[in-house]
């Protein structure tokens, strides 16, 4: 197993004259390559070494790893502090002379990573420290230890031996033997989304930092290894060549390209000609990671600019790397992630061929036919033309236009086409056996069958096809905690309830799938199963069916993906609100951890077979077309395999007083969903996991008032409040033992308010909080509040201390 710090000593290395000098060496020679060096590092570094000194001192038997990964966020902590059988996980802030809430976030998020992935830390209390080098010195915080993750603990760059010998006095633990050598060696499994590995691939980390390393990782690198054996061997050899990678949903189809676009996108390729773009023509995924990689640079930009300003140094703005504008960063993101249509465009405004010698295609099999390119192509509003072609033989052509060579990856996901005009991987095999005979195709064994070719047969469509099993992935790497759950989708959408049954029993006790008629208790579930600040949870559904509307939820044609997958809990328009639902149009190719899976009427279960419906208009209709009753499976395929940790199925009741919504549309489906084996979400499932599953890799499940239901009348009336208010007057209100009219007068003289009505208002809805029981939740919405922490910087400590005295 390969050490995932940059460097790791013993205690004792410190007392070693030299010690700083080689350490500063070795930090830099894995730090060079990976990207540029700035003084602002090696400052951190130095300030780093100066703090751990001491620590070192008092524990000459401790082990310190710099610069250890974590792979799901592409990032890295600083160092692990491991003393006896503590582990404390030290983030640094250097020249920063407060505790910022973010920071405190950012530690404690490494801390419930380590926890849920690394499995030598499953068993194990991990203590998040934040070092503010010149922050003021703080006592001890109470410690409180949740799911085996202490509080996060504050410290300066004097008093940090205070806070770790403090810590230890304050917990005792008993978790036997611990060798640290067996801990940094421990396997790590992570499963980064699509949009969290596109952020670290983007910042130049590796597919094997961010990758769980088992059978997933294996097939990953082993279909990218051949995709680059084949690119390098067209380009040595003057060939234009096109191979196909397949995999079952959520194996790392995107990934793979993702993977080889960013190690060929430095400076002009390795070979000069070397560069890669990814394309794709799903409109959600590419408006989310392009918006997430602007975010995410603009992010790191920002943080290194306030690095250097603590540090002092301000001579060199104009030339420095951090200082660009979004529009820079936009344009950048966009040479390495685009929209395939745009790309296509430039066949026909344009003679040469593109920049590009390897175009990455993502969701190949969504590729318009000649018919519905022609379709788009006449009805634009501007630049109308007409276009005989299919959007493969189009896309073919563009890259044919390179005089020496040429390589083209198609990402196919088989069964996956949802949508009218989207032509599938045959269409491809057509383009290039009419047109282009001279390209060398490669492809798996697995491109057969009726989710790929239909009736068609490989060795007739391309006879000197290259067969490659290398170019198949067959691992679910999204849906980490089990690999059956694509074949177990499969198999429901495919009306196999036999099949589905024994699938399912051997994944319920890895990840959670239920069936329930209540709307309410299905969102209770996603929201109670969250355990991570950064997991995400929403409701899916078909596009075909609309009726959900009915239980408040709207499938919109204008979906804000960016808002939807972006955006946090205090946003109305996120995934975290679950009033707006994601379709299968939108979330193909994303992902969220969490999902409420909406079962309409289009797709329902009669007689023992799925009939096809679509709502339209004010009534259903009845679906003959073939090709339109698979886009309505492949859709509910899609939607059954969005989910990395485990989702509910919600399959309304219906109503008799609703002509578009009868009961027996649905009740058929319910009972079809429970033959094939899937649990229902009982009245007695406690939703703080209990029962619902095992916890993942033994970790406890966190409380469910960890996550807040934003939409609840509670976050009404804490609005009604202000959480300024309610974080500065929680403990005076809940604590008065006077007359009403007596705290009015003392809240009132505060200057909250122009009439002593506001305050009257503020009071009465602090008190139903209190007494409804909704205080600890208000307490810890107002702890997470960005907006409050940069209005008020001290209200999240202040609503931290809240919380430990009383709860």
């Amino acid at each position: 197993m390969r050490d995932r710090s940059f460097f790791t000593c013993r205690g004792s290395d410190f007392a070693r004259p030299d010690f700083v000098d080689k350490a500063i060496a070795e930090l830099t020679s894995h730090h060079v390559g990976m990207f540029s060096l700035a003084e602002t590092q090696l400052f951190a570094w130095t300030r780093e070494l100066s703090a751990l000194s001491p620590v070192a001192s008092s524990h000459p038997d401790c082990t310190v790893a710099f610069e250890y990964m974590i792979p799901r966020m592409g990032r890295r902590v600083d160092a692990m502090v491991l003393i006896k059988d503590y582990i404390f996980v030290v983030e640094f802030k250097a020249g920063e002379t407060t505790y910022p809430a973010a920071a405190a976030s950012q530690v404690m998020d490494y801390a419930f990573d380590l926890k849920n992935f690394h499995e030598g830390s499953h068993e194990r209390a991990l203590f998040p420290v934040l070092v503010c080098t010149d922050a003021p010195a703080e006592l001890v915080r109470p410690l409180k230890v949740d799911d085996g993750i202490c509080c996060v603990q504050r410290a300066n760059s004097s008093n940090l031996l205070e806070v770790i010998d403090g810590t230890m006095d304050c917990v005792r633990l008993s978790g036997g033997p611990f060798n640290h050598k067996a801990w940094l060696a421990s396997d790590y499994k992570p499963t980064p989304t699509i949009i969290e590995a596109a952020q670290a691939l983007y910042q130049h980390n590796t597919v094997e930092d961010i990758s769980r390393n088992e059978a997933g990782l294996t097939n990953i690198m082993r279909t990218t290894e051949c995709v680059n054996a084949i690119v390098d061997y067209s380009r040595e050899n003057g060939r234009k060549s096109i191979c196909f990678v397949t995999g079952v949903p959520g194996a790392g189809k995107t990934l793979v390209g993702l993977n080889i676009a960013s190690t060929r996108r430095s400076e002009g390729g390795r070979h000069g000609e070397d560069t890669a773009v990814f394309l794709s023509g799903n409109g959600p995924l590419i408006t989310v990671l392009q918006a997430s990689l602007v975010e995410d640079q603009q992010a790191r930009n920002a943080a290194e600019c306030e690095a250097c300003r603590r540090m002092g140094g301000n001579e060199s703005c104009d030339t420095c790397f951090a200082k660009k504008t979004k529009r820079q960063i936009e344009a950048e993101v966009k040479s390495f992630v685009q929209g395939v249509h745009l790309f296509r465009e430039e066949l026909f405004t344009t003679d040469g061929p593109p920049p590009e010698h390897i175009a990455i295609f993502d969701e190949a099999q969504r590729a318009w036919s000649e018919q519905q390119l022609s379709y788009k192509m006449k009805t634009r509003r501007q630049n109308k033309r007409e276009v005989h072609k299919s959007e493969p033989q189009c896309l073919i052509e563009y890259m044919d236009r390179h005089e020496n060579w040429a390589c083209i990856v198609c990402l196919v996901g088989g069964g996956q086409e949802i949508n009218k005009g989207e032509a599938g991987i045959i269409e491809w095999f057509k383009a290039l056996k009419d047109h282009f005979p001279e390209w060398d195709v490669y492809a798996p064994d697995s491109i057969r069958g009726e989710n790929y070719l239909g009736d068609a047969d490989l060795k007739t469509l391309a006879p000197n096809t290259t067969q490659l099993d290398e170019l198949h992935l067959a691992v679910d790497m999204r849906s980490f905690r089990n690999k059956n759950v694509a074949a177990f989708a499969e198999a429901v959408v495919s009306n196999e309830p036999e099949r589905a049954r024994e699938l399912y029993a051997s994944i319920e006790a890895d990840y959670p799938i239920y069936v329930t008629r209540n709307i309410d208790d299905a969102k209770d579930w996603v929201r109670s199963m969250t355990k991570r600040p950064s997991d995400r949870y929403g409701i899916v559904a078909d596009s075909y069916g609309q009726r959900i509307r009915a239980d408040g939820i709207l499938v919109p044609m204008d979906f804000d993906a960016v808002k939807w997958f972006l955006r946090g809990r205090d946003n109305i328009d996120s995934s975290y609100f679950m009033e707006i639902a994601a379709s299968e149009f939108k979330i193909q190719g994303l992902e969220i951890d969490y999902a409420v899976v909406a079962w309409e009427g289009d797709y329902r279960y009669h007689d023992g077979e799925f009939c096809h419906h679509r709502f339209y208009g004010d009534k259903w209709q009845d679906v003959h077309d073939v090709m339109l009753q698979r886009y309505l499976k492949n859709g509910y395929r899609v939607l059954l395999t969005r989910a990395r940790q485990g989702y509910v199925i919600y399959v309304p009741k219906g109503s008799k007083y609703d002509p578009t919504r009868p009961p027996q549309y649905y009740d058929e489906t319910f009972e079809y969903l429970l033959k094939s084996g899937i649990r229902p979400l009982q009245a007695e499932t406690n939703f703080n996991g209990e029962g619902a599953r095992k916890p993942m890799e033994r970790t406890p499940r966190r409380r469910q008032l960890e996550l807040c239901n934003m939409s609840d009348n509670w976050l009404r009336q804490l609005r009604s409040v202000g959480l300024w208010f309610f974080v500065c007057e929680y403990e005076t209100v809940r604590n008065w033992r006077g007359s009403s009219e007596e705290l009015l007068d003392r809240l009132f003289e505060k200057g909250f308010d122009s009439k002593p009505t506001g305050t009257s208002i503020r009071i009465s809805c602090t008190k139903a909080l209190i007494e409804s029981g909704m205080d600890e939740r208000a307490l810890l919405y107002a702890r997470d509040s960005k907006r409050l922490a940069k209005e008020h910087p001290e209200a999240p400590e202040m609503a931290l201390g809240l919380l430990t005295k009383y709860f």
